[in-house]
């Protein structure tokens, strides 16, 4: 946007001058570097977590309404006093009672919620009987990241979500983590992206490096040239020796 406004921006610690056609190309070298160290982070996450499906840990799994869980051992074991409830659920649905009805029920008999809260509610009750882990049909891995995306606003990564999931006018969309955990208020600048633009974007950039640009890879290579004899050893100890001597002698 600033360059769009003919506004050059200066990046003192790295002596970066986006100003300049140079500039802007070793902002760009920095990026994709970053980029990657980005990427090589997520394949090791992406390994320890497949690490613990091999050993048959649960993934984010905290406990649920049901059963105990040992934060130390992993292990989960049945909590009876609870499990006669959830039992109870199950069965009231099989007859054909809806999670409404369950959740009134539940409240006159005087049983507390998993918050220890004295009202059902019926969101808890329905959450409950779509549970998969009630049911013994846990599959870890369902959904992955395939590529890391970063907010422009704030750095945090971009998480995909599913706008109405459950009805005809469902879209996938990406979406700034640090917003959709705590709030606008933390990115209010940052708007949910439709993935088919995403997509889009990524087509018209894969058929701009099929065309024949050789003079853009050309350009670009002699500007790479020009940066690499630039930072060579020779030339940064000239640098850092002149600096020196400014520093010494600043009168001169």
């Amino acid at each position: 946007m600033l360059k769009e406004k003919n506004v050059a921006i200066l990046f003192e610690e790295e002596n970066i001058n986006i100003g300049s056609g140079q500039g802007e190309l070793v902002l760009t070298l920095l990026s994709a570097m970053a980029q990657q160290e980005s990427e090589n982070i997520s394949s090791y996450v992406l390994i320890g977590l497949k690490m613990k499906k091999d050993r048959g840990e649960l993934i984010g799994y905290n406990g649920c309404y049901g059963y105990n869980y040992n934060l130390e051992t992993k292990e989960i074991t049945i909590n009876e006093e609870e499990a006669n409830i959830v039992r109870y659920m199950f069965e009231r649905y099989v007859e054909g009672v809806g999670s409404s009805t369950i959740a009134k029920e539940l409240t006159a008999k005087g049983i507390k919620t998993p918050k220890h809260r004295d009202k059902w509610c019926e969101s808890t009750v329905r959450g409950i009987l779509k549970n998969e882990k009630y049911i013994g049909d846990v599959l870890m891995g369902k959904t992955f990241t395939i590529d890391p995306i970063y907010c422009g606003f704030c750095g945090s990564l971009l998480t995909r979500r599913n706008w109405n999931a459950n009805k005809n006018c469902a879209k996938a969309v990406w979406q700034c983590i640090k917003r959709t955990k705590h709030g606008k208020e933390e990115c209010p600048h940052c708007k949910a992206i439709p993935e088919e633009i995403l997509e889009d974007c990524f087509v018209q950039g894969y058929r701009i490096l099929c065309n024949d640009n050789r003079k853009v890879v050309e350009n670009f290579l002699e500007k790479i040239e020009n940066i690499l004899k630039e930072n060579t050893t020779e030339t940064m100890v000239t640098k850092l020796e002149n600096n020196k001597e400014k520093i010494i002698n600043p009168k001169k």
